[in-house]
């Protein structure tokens, strides 16, 4: 037939293993690859590849390795609003700092592990991650009324309607 070409690239070597099992911690206490993440016991965690600070927990969790609360969705307005909220109460939510915002696309993207899935993040050092879209603070240049989102359970990125909700977690520049 003439249907539409599809175009493909064929890659040599094993496909990467992913386990379903335990949270995927990729890495070790020796492995380099952990090494990028610094814990700062404060429900903080700093990335040295990228010098930003994140929220150990998505926002509505709290507590040791995120164990209070769920993840709260909220519409992509509200997300933007919520790090007002956080940044006005620094000494409490906002773990001593009153710069929090919402991550743009590719901040967001840049924790995601595509060795993990379900969720596609070191659970070692971002424990509870959402099973779910997490709003980014930029709008989509293709589809109005749409914002990126990227979704934990793969790591892929679309644009989602900014009516609909979304799980958040905030970060700052380390500094």
């Amino acid at each position: 037939g003439s249907g539409n070409p599809l175009a493909f690239r064929l890659v040599s070597g094993a496909a990467p293993s992913v386990s379903s099992a335990a949270p995927c911690t990729v890495g070790g206490a020796t492995n380099p690859a952990t090494d990028r993440y610094v814990d700062n016991g404060d429900g903080t965690i700093t990335d040295k590849t990228t010098q930003l600070m994140w929220m150990q927990g998505s926002l509505g969790q709290s507590g040791a390795a995120c164990a209070t609360g769920t993840p709260t969705a909220a519409s992509w307005s509200a997300a933007l609003g919520a790090a007002a909220a956080v940044n006005a109460d620094a000494a409490g939510l906002g773990k001593g700092y009153s710069d929090w915002r919402l991550p743009n696309r590719n901040e967001l993207g840049s924790i995601v592990d595509r060795a993990c899935r379900s969720p596609s993040v070191n659970s070692a050092y971002f424990p509870r991650t959402g099973l779910a879209s997490y709003w980014t603070s930029s709008p989509s240049q293709i589809i109005p009324k749409t914002a990126w989102q990227l979704n934990f359970v793969d790591g892929d990125a679309a644009p989602g309607d900014t009516s609909g909700s979304r799980l958040v977690r905030m970060v700052r520049a380390g500094n």
